[in-house]
C-alpha cells in the first residue's frame, strides 16, 4: 500500500505564496485564501493564524479521501457554520417530536 503524498508543486507554490509579500488571493481547490494586514490569512471569510493555515493547506492538498471530507468540516467549525447547522437540526427534530406527541 502506498502513502498518500501531497503533490510537491502545489506545496511549493503554497509555501512560496505564504512567504511572499503579495496579498493577492490564492486558491486551494474551491477555497480562497487571502492575506490580511494583521498577518493572518482569510479562508472563507474567517481569519486563521499562519500555523493553522499550514495545517489546513496540508489537509486541502492531501490525497486521502477522509482528509478531503474533514477539510470542510474544520472550516465550518471555525467560522460558526457547523454550530448553526447543528442548532437548526436540533430545532427541526424538536418540532417533529412536538408534532408527533400532539397527535
Amino acid at each position: 500500500m502506498t502513502d498518500y503524498i501531497m503533490p510537491m508543486t502545489k506545496v511549493e507554490d503554497f509555501r512560496s505564496w505564504i512567504r511572499s509579500i503579495d496579498r493577492g488571493p490564492y486558491y486551494l481547490g474551491t477555497r480562497r485564501l487571502e492575506k490580511i494586514p494583521s498577518g493572518k490569512v482569510l479562508i472563507d471569510r474567517r481569519a486563521f493564524e499562519l500555523e493553522e493555515v499550514e495545517q489546513i493547506a496540508e489537509i486541502f492538498l492531501s490525497m486521502k479521501p477522509v482528509s478531503k471530507t474533514n477539510d470542510g468540516t474544520g472550516i465550518w467549525e471555525k467560522n460558526g457554520t457547523l454550530m448553526k447547522a447543528v442548532l437548526l437540526g436540533v430545532v427541526a427534530l424538536l418540532v417533529i417530536v412536538i408534532l408527533i406527541v400532539r397527535r
